[in-house]
């Protein structure tokens, strides 16, 4: 299960809880939102990818052990990355 938020100009925040059993989440090109917090992130995922979103400064929490690629690119703004892999 793949869920994708491309180009979303008007996202600020993303839920607290993304839904159970994604395997692939990707956001691109969404330049309202300002933090990724790795705890919104389910256990089953496996590759996971923050591209071009350009208000974002700030990366922290801890990515699901089950993620096999993260893939960070393009974070003109990012000033804080405060992760924990395992």
């Amino acid at each position: 299960n793949k869920l994708d938020l491309y180009c979303c100009t008007k996202l600020e925040k993303l839920p607290e809880k993304l839904p159970k059993k994604l395997t692939n989440f990707n956001i691109f090109g969404c330049p309202s939102l300002k933090e990724f917090s790795a705890k919104s992130l389910q256990e089953e995922l496996r590759q996971i990818e923050i591209r071009t979103c350009n208000s974002i400064t700030k990366i922290t929490g801890e990515f699901p052990d089950s993620a096999e690629r993260i893939w960070i690119s393009n974070l003109p703004k990012l000033k804080e990355l405060n992760l924990q892999i395992d």
